[in-house]
């Protein structure tokens, strides 16, 4: 009889053991994404790099994720980056989004609707392609070329998922990235 209760003990402790390790590990492996984002994510000729994060009970199709760019600058001509943060349960290997802006005129917010590709389906299971450690997986989606200001003072872009999932799971973060804009990048001259 003891020896049953004792094996029973052992057997919790054990479970609990995985579980607090498991969760050590998982919590090692963002210290270590955020450290190296924190030592690389500024590249040369980014002038907004912003994230807005997603609670963890999901994304709600009402919910949209605002970023306020302040231009003051001569007009130039941007690339626009989305950047998304999705964790390994993220349930498609594809997101839909409606992207806004109101850079020609502050009343009037001009939409586009995008797909970005997250991962690739192998024999059954989700290859993400962004790059990742832990359950953490980040990737840059080029959008589009802007030229800002289009006129001075604040710009808003709003970003919402049009999936059909009400609460949308698995996403952690939404970035948007503005960089200069370099041509030969990009395959013009």
């Amino acid at each position: 009889m003891t020896t049953k209760i004792i094996e029973v003990i052992i057997r919790k402790k054990s479970r609990k053991h995985q579980t607090n390790q498991r969760h050590r590990y998982s919590i090692i492996g963002k210290i270590f994404m955020f450290s190296c984002l924190l030592l690389f994510g500024c590249e040369e000729g980014t002038v907004y790099n912003q994230y807005r994060h997603v609670p963890d009970a999901g994304w709600t199709n009402k919910d949209t994720l605002s970023f306020d760019v302040n231009v003051d600058s001569i007009p130039a001509k941007y690339m626009l980056s989305i950047e998304t943060r999705n964790r390994g349960d993220y349930p498609y290997n594809n997101m839909y989004l409606l992207v806004m802006n109101n850079a020609k005129d502050s009343t009037v917010f001009v939409s586009d609707t995008v797909r970005f590709i997250l991962s690739k389906e192998i024999n059954g299971h989700h290859k993400w392609l962004g790059a990742g450690i832990s359950d953490l997986y980040q990737m840059s989606h080029t959008y589009k070329s802007i030229t800002l200001p289009q006129r001075k003072g604040h710009i808003i872009f709003k970003i919402k998922h049009i999936m059909q999932d009400q609460f949308l799971t698995g996403i952690s973060d939404i970035g948007l990235k503005l960089s200069t804009y370099e041509p030969h990048q990009y395959g013009e001259k």
